[in-house]
């Protein structure tokens, strides 16, 4: 997200500065431009007409050149250009790209230009056109294509130029012209009206190399991305670990993680292995309790059973040592789960879960009827197990189906894809989807009714604490019949070989 966030905005950036580029950029050059124009176009008409040519020429170094022609204000005579080296001639109407014509002067014009009089040469004919080019030939039979940022850029001169002046674009040797249209003046000798166009040659303005820009965005770009990286990197890094570390946690398994990154993640895994340390104190004082209180309450519960046995009221007798039995059955679930509990007192072996099911089954099977084997796998499934805690954890659901269930107790063994599945169902209420969660913690009793049965919730806790411990899974399901259905899943391992 933040990767897309920020080439988003840089992509945004980019298409926001091409189009002020486009929109306001190019009015302002094209601003300069006319009043360039102007000021040029002033310039060249205070100059005497036979020194304009060669002064332009000088200024420019050779590039500018000037076109004349001189247009008979009476008859019908078409305007043609006349070049000093070049005899070729063609009508004006045939060239598309040069700009329209202009006006014919008003009556008075000889008195806004008086200096003609003198310096424009009597002995021309009234039919004769001349041009001031200097040993320039241009060929304009042919229209080539012209950039389209040039076109647009004096079509928008054009729309600028108030004061009559018209501007126009061709090419040439794929050199691209502009003309800029000087003011007339009349020569009342030859009753002609001359018109001036200052050619100039745009081969100086070339388009914007867009490449070392889109090339300094992608190099800006890449830099942000690679400095978000950098920085994601310390925030996620230490994220995950937490993660993976809060996974651990739920598992059972108390994994601390080293602090690092930025100063909050510091903070976070500090915090964190501060909270490992308080539960790791809380369960070490859980389990001393819990195995200090079954040794220090034997004492007493023998000295009772003691004296019950020499009482003669059968009554009283009978109700005290149903109490007694009752403690002694909390007693062994206390010490029954300090074990599970304690990783150190787990001895892993090879284990043929078929063959150990199915002996253990028939054994409770010959204790009572409603104790079923549904199913049973042929495949042989091998695990790696505490025979004596996968006991306590198969005795301990089938006890809880048959305390709290309703018979018969229905198991199972098959295999789920690389996982051996134990299951172990009963028909009775079960436990509703909302409470499962509660049912699988420590001194949780769903019904304060079983406080009679001597039961203090440490049972199905027992169950995850003895699969968690095999690095299996526990899920709390409904059988058909509204039971309850405990689905164990334990990791499979190779057949060991038989030495």
């Amino acid at each position: 997200m933040m990767f897309g966030t920020i080439i988003l905005v840089q992509g945004t950036g980019l298409y926001t500065g091409n189009f002020l580029k486009e929109k306001f950029l190019e009015d302002v050059v094209a601003g300069h431009i006319t009043t360039t124009i102007k000021i040029i176009r002033s310039a060249v008409t205070l100059l005497p007409p036979e020194q304009r040519s060669e002064f332009i020429k000088i200024a420019s170094r050779g590039k500018w050149n000037l076109w004349t022609r001189q247009q008979l204000l009476q008859g019908n005579l078409s305007p043609r250009f006349f070049f000093e080296d070049h005899l070729q001639s063609r009508p004006l109407a045939d060239i598309p790209e040069f700009p329209s014509r202009r006006p014919p002067p008003p009556p008075a014009i000889h008195h806004i230009f008086p200096h003609l009089k003198e310096r424009v040469t009597p002995e021309l004919s009234s039919t004769e056109k001349f041009s001031r080019t200097l040993n320039e030939s241009f060929d304009l039979s042919e229209a080539p294509m012209i950039r389209k940022d040039l076109h647009n850029l004096i079509a928008r001169v054009n729309q600028l130029l108030d004061d009559g002046t018209r501007v126009g674009i061709s090419q040439r040797n794929n050199v691209p012209l502009m003309y800029l249209s000087l003011l007339p003046e009349y020569n009342p000798y030859n009753n002609t009206l001359i018109k001036e166009w200052l050619i100039i040659p745009l081969d100086d303005i070339e388009p914007v190399d867009a490449s070392i820009f889109l090339f300094a965005w992608i190099a800006m770009t890449s830099l942000l991305l690679l400095i978000a990286g950098y920085f994601g990197w310390q925030i996620t890094t230490p994220l995950m670990r937490l993660s993976q570390s809060a996974d651990k946690l739920a598992q059972g398994v108390h994994a601390k993680v080293v602090p690092a990154g930025p100063y909050e993640t510091r903070v976070l895994g500090e915090r964190f292995n501060a909270m490992l340390n308080s539960l790791e104190q809380a369960k070490t004082v859980q389990q001393t309790l819990l195995a200090g209180l079954p040794h220090d309450l034997k004492g007493p519960l023998a000295r009772m059973r003691l004296r019950l046995e020499m009482t003669d009221d059968e009554h009283l007798k009978q109700g005290m040592s149903n109490d007694v039995q009752e403690m002694q059955n909390i007693i062994e679930q206390f010490i029954s789960y300090v074990r599970g509990s304690d990783p150190t007192r787990y001895n892993f072996q090879p284990l043929n879960l078929n063959k150990w099911i199915d002996e253990r089954v028939n054994a409770w099977g010959e204790a009572s009827k409603d104790i079923v084997l549904k199913e049973l796998t042929q495949h042989p499934l091998w695990i790696s197990a505490d025979t004596l805690a996968l006991g306590r954890l198969l005795d301990n659901l089938i006890g809880n189906a048959l305390k709290h269930g309703e018979p018969p107790v229905e198991i199972s063994l098959t295999k789920h894809k690389d996982m051996a599945y134990i299951s172990v169902a009963d028909h009775g209420k079960g436990i509703p989807p909302e409470r499962r969660e509660e049912a699988l913690r420590a001194f949780s009793r769903l019904d304060s009714a079983r406080t009679k049965t001597g039961s203090v919730g440490l049972g199905l806790a027992l169950v995850d604490t003895i699969v968690h411990a095999h690095q299996g899974n526990l899920a709390l399901n409904q059988t058909a019949s509204g039971g309850l259905q405990v689905d164990i899943y334990l990791p499979l391992i190779t057949t060991p070989k038989v030495k």
